[in-house]
């Protein structure tokens, strides 16, 4: 399912008084004041039974999805932050430590917030971890792709200015 940020920003009231969706929020036409280099691969994670009926399989599937995209990022020259890797820190955990979502969060949030640009991934209108993390980029001017092909373009035609 394809949907519109722009939409989905009037939608939800995001931002809606202080952000100009002609200047740095129209998907597509955006074009970076300085060259794109980090990029916050955001998208569903937490599995919702959309793929399969399967949870686990659904969040294999979403960490996959993810992790194709920050290699395609990483090919392209482009350093991305990959939320869909943490589940790394969780399997170095020994008897006693913790980490909370909290911690999780916030981590994100901190990557996010250096970051030059966001990649939306197919199916980001079912997780409610990225719609905060549009909010989030939206009033950090952050800016936000819904495809591939979109932050590609940008990305070349920042190169070629």
């Amino acid at each position: 399912m394809s949907y519109d940020l722009r939409q989905y920003c009037k939608d939800n009231d995001i931002g809606c008084d202080d952000v100009d969706y002609e200047e740095c929020q129209r998907p597509g036409t955006q074009q970076p004041k300085k060259q794109i280099i980090r990029v916050y691969v955001a998208g569903p994670l937490s599995p919702k039974g959309l793929n399969t009926k399967h949870l686990a399989i659904d969040y294999l599937l979403n960490v996959r999805n993810m992790i194709e995209a920050g290699k395609e990022l990483l090919l392209m020259g482009l350093s991305p932050f990959v939320p869909g890797i943490d589940y790394n820190f969780f399997l170095q955990l020994r008897e006693g430590e913790e980490i909370s979502e909290e911690m999780i969060k916030r981590y994100s949030i901190d990557w996010l917030l250096v970051c030059d640009a966001v990649l939306l991934l197919p199916g980001w209108i079912y997780s409610g971890g990225t719609k905060a993390e549009i909010k989030i980029a939206i009033k950090n001017d952050i800016l936000i792709y819904q495809s591939m092909k979109e932050l590609k373009d940008a990305v070349h035609q920042a190169r070629i200015s």
